[in-house]
């Protein structure tokens, strides 16, 4: 216990916490998986009005998926972060203080993807035609990517801290 320093706390908080980033997680994995699979059948549709609604489906789908995204970050930034700083003091774990810093930016590459894609889908929307070539699912799935990426790095730098936690409340009992 030497490495960490356990606030004098209840960490049932904490338990709970890192028990709802696993959950939102797999919720998360799962509807980027059916995006994924949208995005691919679309560049195989060949009628452009089949096109056109599908294409409409899907940009609802990312729409929503990004929703998701910014409520997860939303309680990561204000709930688990601060939770996380309060009961192990990161400036302790720089690995870990970096590797939340780096998450942000990871974000923030997911996000101009999701732009990209959804002002490409906006204009094929307004004018009713089919994106050229794959460029509009390829940023789709890009942003898809980023995501699955940043969300393994978050779960390889969060939950070692979870088996921490578990270490120094037994090794405290």
């Amino acid at each position: 216990m030497n490495e960490m320093k356990l606030k004098q706390a209840d960490p049932t908080d904490l338990t709970f916490a890192f028990e709802r980033l696993k959950n939102e997680h797999i919720c998360l994995y799962e509807t980027i998986y059916q995006l994924e699979n949208r995005a691919k059948r679309l560049n195989k549709v060949e009628k452009p009005i089949e096109y056109v609604s599908k294409l409409e489906v899907l940009r609802d789908q990312a729409l929503s998926l990004i929703a998701e995204l910014a409520k997860h970050s939303e309680w990561e930034d204000n709930e688990l972060f601060p939770l996380l700083i309060e009961y192990f003091q990161l400036p302790g774990h720089p690995h870990t203080t970096t590797s939340l810093w780096m998450l942000e930016h990871e974000h923030e590459l997911a996000n101009l993807f999701f732009r990209y894609f959804l002002e490409e889908a906006d204009s094929c929307l307004a004018q009713q035609k089919r994106a050229p070539g794959s460029r509009l699912t390829d940023q789709l799935l890009q942003a898809c990517r980023l995501v699955k990426e940043h969300l393994q790095t978050e779960e390889d730098t969060v939950l070692p801290l979870e088996v921490e936690l578990y270490v120094g409340t037994d090794a405290s009992i």
